[in-house]
């Protein structure tokens, strides 16, 4: 398991016989020093900025506030992996606000060729600016091969005109997981990597996929 974050320590750790490896890097499609934008949540931190207009409507605008801009030096993840001697990924989650298609786009080797599963964050409406929304997302990643199976944990906001919640609000955004199919696109031709979608599918609540694939597969 390799968790990259700019908020975390780097460090290696063994957790009940798996090896975890923590990098603190700040991950995008070119090599540099970047400012990195600290909100008071944390988890909305992001290179790019905050998209004011639409996200001061919101409640949820005070999470977003920018309490910090720091400098940090990042990296691709092609070179991360390379450092880390990995040359193989089943699965992706990345939620990295607004630059996942920037990272992914330099590991089109492996989406195209290993990877079996991505689980991403993705933005229905333009929290930040100029941030990739679930359209561009899609398009992508099923031009690779990988089809929407679930939204997860969706999120819709509610307006602050009303100190009460009314309704569902706006959708804002969810995290979407996509799987490979190899039923409809014969793209998967190693078995091992059948068994792997096969467990994916369970954990994430898709036994049907899975028992199709198993019997498919004679598994």
């Amino acid at each position: 398991l390799i968790g990259i974050d700019p908020l975390i320590e780097s460090g290696e750790r063994m957790n009940n016989g798996r090896k975890e490896i923590n990098l603190q890097k700040i991950v995008n499609n070119i090599k540099g020093n970047f400012t990195f934008n600290i909100s008071r949540n944390k988890q909305a931190s992001s290179l790019l900025e905050i998209n004011e207009p639409l996200v001061s409507r919101f409640p949820q605008s005070w999470d977003g506030e920018i309490l910090e801009k720091i400098n940090l030096e990042a990296e691709t993840l092609d070179v991360l992996l390379g450092e880390n001697n990995i040359n193989d990924l089943d699965f992706i989650k990345i939620d990295i606000e607004g630059s996942e298609l920037n990272v992914l786009s330099k590991i089109e080797n492996l989406l195209k060729n290993n990877v079996l599963g991505v689980q991403i964050e993705t933005f229905f409406q333009e929290y930040h600016k100029g941030r990739p929304l679930f359209s561009d997302v899609y398009q992508y990643l099923n031009s690779f091969g990988f089809y929407l199976f679930d939204f997860r944990d969706m999120e819709r906001w509610g307006k602050k005109t009303i100190t009460q919640k009314y309704g569902y609000g706006q959708v804002m955004f969810a995290n979407s997981l996509f799987l490979k199919d190899p039923i409809l696109d014969n793209n998967i031709n190693d078995l091992n990597k059948i068994k792997k979608l096969i467990v994916f599918s369970v954990l994430f609540e898709q036994q049907d996929f899975a028992l199709e694939l198993k019997n498919k597969y004679n598994i």
